[in-house]
Parts: C-alpha cells; sequence; structure tokens
C-alpha cells in the first residue's frame, strides 16, 4: 500500500512508543485508517499528526494540549539553548531540554 504506514513505521518514524499509538486509538487522539490483517495502518496525514501529539508531549504539554494542537498547525517551533517554544493556535508551550 503506498502512502500507508504500519504501527512500527509510525512508531519509529514519529518518537511515540507502540503503546502510546494503542492508547491514542483506544482513546480516540489518534485512530488509524482501519487495519489490514490485524496490524493498523496509517495515512501520510495521521504519521504527521502523531509528530506533532509527540512535539506537544515533548514540550512538556498535555494530553489535553496534544489533542487540541495535534489538529491545528505548528506556527513557530523555536529551539532555546534552555528550553523549546511551540505555538499552536493561540497555545504556547514551553518546554525545558
Amino acid at each position: 500500500m503506498e502512502n500507508m504506514y504500519s504501527t512500527k513505521q509510525v512508531s519509529r518514524l514519529s518518537g511515540a512508543s507502540l503503546r502510546q499509538l494503542q492508547w491514542w486509538d483506544e482513546t480516540g487522539l489518534l485512530q488509524p485508517l482501519g487495519k489490514v490483517g490485524n496490524s493498523r495502518v496509517y495515512t501520510v496525514e495521521q504519521m504527521n499528526q502523531a509528530k506533532k501529539i509527540v512535539a506537544i508531549l515533548d514540550a512538556g504539554g498535555t494530553l489535553k494540549n496534544a489533542r487540541e494542537g495535534s489538529q491545528k498547525e505548528f506556527k513557530d517551533v523555536v529551539r532555546l539553548s534552555a528550553g523549546q517554544v511551540i505555538t499552536i493556535g493561540n497555545t504556547l508551550v514551553v518546554s525545558r531540554l
């Protein structure tokens, strides 16, 4: 399947653990396109959404921030020596590195 990713591929490319992806599916945060056999499959858009969720969580955001922010486009990501700043819509997330 072109432009489809397995759970393992999404995990490797996004930095999310397999368990996180399973939990996000169960809670509706990031649901795969469907299943092929017993494997979940994700689109390119869903892969990008997984990357956004990981970035929000890595920046110290909560799952609530991730739920809200993963649907919006990142306006800016600034990495500083002491941390990083991510703006998502009208939300500002600051974290220490």
